[in-house]
């Protein structure tokens, strides 16, 4: 469950991020590798911390 979550969410960040790309006229593809990457990042970050301060899953 938690895996498809992660994964809807990553598709739905890439594909605004394209949207935002191209909205601001910049290229696609560099757009949704950038916000992708960060997002990552970012809940990677989040239940690193979660999980040392024992949030629960």
């Amino acid at each position: 469950m938690l895996v498809s979550l992660v994964c809807a969410t990553l598709v739905a960040l890439a594909v605004l991020g394209g949207v935002a790309a191209s909205t601001g006229g910049a290229n696609i593809l560099p757009g949704i590798l950038r916000v992708t990457f960060w997002s990552t990042l970012a809940m990677g970050l989040s239940a690193a911390v979660g999980t040392a301060f024992g949030a629960p899953t």
